[in-house]
């Protein structure tokens, strides 16, 4: 991660930190009969952005609304977490906006699974964009031109991942054409 992109999201942080934090405590809703409601955050890897994104929000839920216990749960990120929230083993989860939509319509990595109905967005936290980046000694300069090189495409069934096997495929390429990492 850039320290741009660092920056940027550290001041998104301490902007939704403060904010929440001129509220006054949200009292407890319903009868949970003493109970501590639970609330699960299905993030992505620990070394992604959608983890510590999903930590900050746990903890501003933990602070500010009494019966509230929240956690924030690493796991594949957008395409593994449509199923859990499809499936009702996570509350919240992080999803790329692409990855909500095919779920939703049963199109791309949906088709064969069908629609995913029970699903609703809740707010966008930033645009995601693909960067391909290569040494300037690779060779590199196409993507025709990873052809038969080691290639970071991200953790199977994240978003990052469908991502790179669309790009793939609209220059007419597959995994196969890549090489295999040790």
């Amino acid at each position: 991660m850039s320290r741009k992109s660092l920056s940027i999201m550290l001041v998104l942080l301490l902007v939704v930190s403060m904010l929440a934090g001129c509220g006054e405590k949200a009292p407890s809703t319903g009868d949970t009969d003493g109970k501590d409601e639970f609330i699960s955050i299905a993030t992505g890897g620990t070394a992604g952005t959608y983890f510590p994104l999903g930590a900050a929000i746990a903890k501003i839920y933990n602070d500010n609304i009494d019966g509230v216990t929240a956690n924030a749960q690493s796991t594949g990120a957008s395409v593994e977490n449509i199923g859990l929230v499809s499936k009702g083993e996570t509350e919240v989860a992080f999803i790329q906006s692409d990855i909500t939509f095919y779920a939703y319509t049963g199109t791309e990595s949906f088709a064969d699974t069908g629609k995913v109905e029970n699903i609703r967005g809740m707010a966008m936290l930033y645009p995601e964009v693909i960067q391909i980046i290569a040494t300037k000694s690779s060779g590199i300069a196409s993507i025709e031109d990873l052809k038969g090189k080691k290639v970071a495409i991200g953790a199977p069934g994240s978003g990052t991942e469908a991502n790179a096997r669309q790009i793939l495929a609209a220059h007419g390429m597959t995994y196969d054409d890549l090489a295999k990492a040790d």
